[in-house]
């Protein structure tokens, strides 16, 4: 019995962890062997007596935490790899010359859950020496982020993306550009951008712009700048370029007033509250990457003079975090109230396009405010494909060409 406690604590510790962090799919297969394997430790130890119970207990907790610390280990350390394309040279495709790639560069999210992305996260921080949670607590993330998308029922973020890079196409097309290319990639999720930069090099490109949809220069920038210039296409004769950062773009700040204005009436602006909720960042980080707070912080301020030029009232428009940082989106909620607003437009300022982050986190935060249900808390998303955004995008790449 003391062995079948000992073994069974041992498989519950990796049964656990793979339900935490298993696809929906098997979940129920996981949580089941789970149960299984504490029940059969559990009921070996009621049949154990004397000093054989504790030893018995002893056991289980040693096995049981060796059996989740391998798995967590199994889990968070498997292989993978995204075949990258070998780009190959102009000259040896007989070519001299041959069209501009535009390769729309943003962060990328699974439409729907699997925990590779944020492995391949956790691994980046790591390399990095970048301080996240301890590593034996990462499969409660993962688990969290599963229940996050079955919350949400997807993530938009690739849809949304796709729209704004056909949006972004079509105004080239219309000003009668038909032959640069398009191309969509991502950071965290396929295809990846150094994957469609070789393939649009493969398919003839001379010239890529590399169009990096990010608010703020950060460590998601560098590291998209990284893998592309591992491939090598300067010796090659291939110009690529890079365009700037989104924060200080005039017309990215007007769409936040321009969406606004779908939903408050000129008249009422002084009456609403305003909300822009950036994403945040640990304050070691700032050490690495401190134009990621820099450039968030700038960007809301330019979005809130905005507002207020506009006939918001400055004491009405507010700035929080979504995580790492205070004050939080619940405890300005509760402010802007106490003031007497009665409805409050919020925005997740930091975020491109639809994502697990501004379908679910952000309006969570916000709707932990303790506030009556006469006030009407409306949630404005991220920046999509609204008109301005793309000619944001756009007046970016056309300052790269």
């Amino acid at each position: 019995m003391l062995l079948l406690a000992a073994a069974s604590s041992f498989l519950f510790g990796g049964f656990f962890v793979q339900y935490l962090t298993c696809m929906p799919r098997s979940v129920a297969i996981f949580a089941v062997l789970m149960i299984l394997s504490l029940g059969t430790a559990v009921y070996s130890l009621t049949q154990l007596s004397g000093t054989d119970v504790w030893i018995g207990i002893a056991l289980a907790v040693l096995l049981g935490s060796l059996g989740y610390s391998l798995m967590a280990r199994f889990v968070l350390g498997i292989k993978y790899q995204r075949p990258v394309p070998e780009p190959i040279a102009p000259r040896e495709k007989g070519a001299n010359s041959g069209p501009t790639a535009i390769v729309y560069f943003s962060h990328g999210e699974s439409q729907f859950y699997e925990p590779m992305s944020w492995v391949l996260q956790f691994r980046e921080f790591d390399e990095q020496g970048v301080p996240f949670m301890p590593f034996l607590a990462r499969p409660f993330f993962l688990f969290i982020l599963r229940s996050k998308y079955k919350k949400a029922g997807k993530s938009n973020h690739t849809e949304v993306h796709e729209r704004m890079m056909r949006a972004l196409e079509r105004r080239y097309r219309n000003d009668g550009d038909k032959d640069t290319r398009f191309y969509l990639s991502f950071l965290d999720s396929d295809p990846r951008v150094d994957s469609v930069v070789a393939k649009a090099v493969n398919e003839g490109a001379m010239r890529v712009v590399v169009a990096e949809v990010f608010l703020t220069d950060s460590n998601h920038t560098q590291e998209g700048k990284h893998q592309v210039e591992t491939l090598g296409l300067g010796r090659m004769g291939i110009d690529v370029k890079y365009t700037r950062t989104l924060w200080n773009s005039e017309k990215l700040h007007q769409a936040f007033l321009a969406k606004a204005d779908r939903v408050v009436p000129v008249t009422e602006r002084g009456e609403v509250g305003v909300l822009l909720v950036g994403h945040g960042q640990p304050k070691e980080w700032d050490r690495e990457f401190p134009t990621e707070t820099e450039h968030e912080n700038n960007f809301r301020i330019k979005v809130m003079d905005l507002f207020v030029a506009n006939g918001f009232k400055r004491e009405n428009v507010s700035l929080a975090w979504m995580a790492f940082r205070q004050p939080s989106p619940q405890d300005k909620v509760e402010e802007l109230v106490a003031k007497g607003v009665r409805k409050v437009i919020y925005f997740s300022a930091a975020i491109s396009a639809d994502a697990i982050h501004s379908q679910c986190d952000i309006p969570d935060l916000v709707h932990k405010a303790r506030v009556g249900s006469d006030v009407e808390l409306l949630n404005l998303g991220a920046w999509n494909d609204d008109p301005l955004v793309i000619d944001a995008i756009k007046e970016r790449v056309d300052e790269a060409l």
